[in-house]
């Protein structure tokens, strides 16, 4: 029988945070190992005409368990962020809704889909072969999945 003993609540909020910084640190190992491992099955189809989205690039950085991802096309970029996710969504990418795009990225609004694939796509092939993405594009979240 286990002895109930009292402890400050100071120590439990240090017994906490280190749970969770462990729980963080198994996510990123299992994700990275996957990611490593997992071959893509996704092969979206593409068009033969050349366009300057053929140009754009898609950069994606890490900061622990978030990041941001920014398309850049022509000298000109929308930024987003992205994060790790739960359950069979690796990791969730917010690219702004498209009533922000209308006021802030006016020139990439009649390309909106396209773009937004275009994120998605890069986010599989650079960090999670393998995974599907589901695009919300009305408010830009993009949801990467097993």
């Amino acid at each position: 029988m286990a002895v109930i003993t009292a402890v400050s609540s100071a120590t439990v909020r240090a017994i906490f945070q280190d749970m969770v910084v462990v729980c963080v640190k198994v996510k990123i190992a299992i994700f990275d190992e996957w990611k490593r491992t997992t071959r893509c099955t996704n092969n979206p189809q593409r068009s033969r005409n050349h366009t300057s989205m053929d140009h754009a690039q898609v950069i994606i950085t890490e900061d622990g368990r978030s990041g941001s991802v920014t398309y850049e096309q022509g000298g000109k970029r929308i930024s987003g962020w992205w994060e790790f996710a739960g359950g069979d969504a690796i990791a969730i990418v917010n690219m702004g809704g498209a009533a922000e795009w209308q006021r802030a990225h006016p020139w990439a609004v009649e390309h909106r889909p396209a773009i937004m694939r275009k994120v998605a796509d890069e986010v599989i092939r650079q960090k999670a072969t393998g995974c599907k993405a589901e695009i919300d594009e009305e408010s830009g979240w993009i949801t990467i999945r097993r």
